[in-house]
C-alpha cells in the first residue's frame, strides 16, 4: 500500500457502501493467505510487485474501482531444511482471482490467475465498461448483456486461440 496507495477493504459490505456512494465497481481479490503478509500465495505476492505497484495500474485502480481482498483459506507454507541452520519458508500455490462486482456484490466479471500490466488494464476497462453498461438496464437486460458478454468474449479467446496455434505451426482439432 506504501508505494502503490491502493486500500483495500477487508469487509465486502463497507466496500459495497463505498462502491454505491462513489458508482464505481468493486474489485475484489479472493486469496490464499492475507494480501498484507508475505506468506500469502504465491499471486497474491505476484500482484503486489507486478501490478499493484505499476504506476499505471495503481492509478487506474484507485481512479476507477472499489477495492476489496477475502482470505479463502490459509496457503499452504513450505519450509525447506538446508541442515546447515538455514531454513526456507515460501507458499508454493497461487490461487486467487479478482472478481468486478457491483455494489450489491454480484459478480460481473472475473479475471482468474495471472495477468502482466497491459492485459490487466484491458480486462479492467473491458469489465468497467460492462459495469457502466448494465448499471443502467433493468435485471433482466442486465443479466442478459452480462451473458452476452461472457460468450462473445469465449469465442473471441477460441478465436484468438486458432490464430495463435495456427501461427505457431499446431494442427488445430
Amino acid at each position: 500500500a506504501d508505494v502503490s496507495r491502493l486500500y483495500w477493504f477487508t469487509d465486502l459490505e463497507e466496500a459495497q457502501r463505498v462502491a454505491a456512494s462513489s458508482s464505481k465497481p468493486i474489485l475484489s481479490l479472493r486469496l490464499l493467505g492475507r494480501l498484507d503478509e508475505e506468506l500469502s500465495c504465491a499471486n497474491s505476492r505476484f500482484f503486489r510487485t507486478a501490478l499493484y505497484g505499476n504506476a499505471t495500474v495503481s492509478r487506474a485502480l484507485r481512479e476507477h474501482f472499489v477495492l476489496h481482498w477475502s482470505t479463502e483459506r490459509e496457503a499452504p507454507i513450505m519450509t525447506i531444511d538446508f541442515r546447515d541452520g538455514r531454513k526456507v519458508s515460501r507458499t508454493v500455490t497461487g490461487n486467487s482471482i479478482h472478481y468486478v462486482l457491483d455494489a450489491q456484490g454480484h459478480v460481473l466479471d472475473a479475471l482468474p490467475g495471472l495477468y502482466g500490466p497491459e492485459p490487466f488494464l484491458a480486462a479492467l476497462a473491458d469489465a468497467e465498461a460492462l459495469y457502466t453498461e448494465v448499471a443502467k438496464l433493468g435485471d433482466d437486460a442486465a443479466q442478459e448483456r452480462i451473458r452476452a458478454h461472457h460468450r462473445d468474449r469465449a469465442e473471441g479467446l477460441e478465436t484468438r486461440w486458432a490464430e495463435e496455434t495456427t501461427r505457431l505451426g499446431y494442427f488445430n482439432l
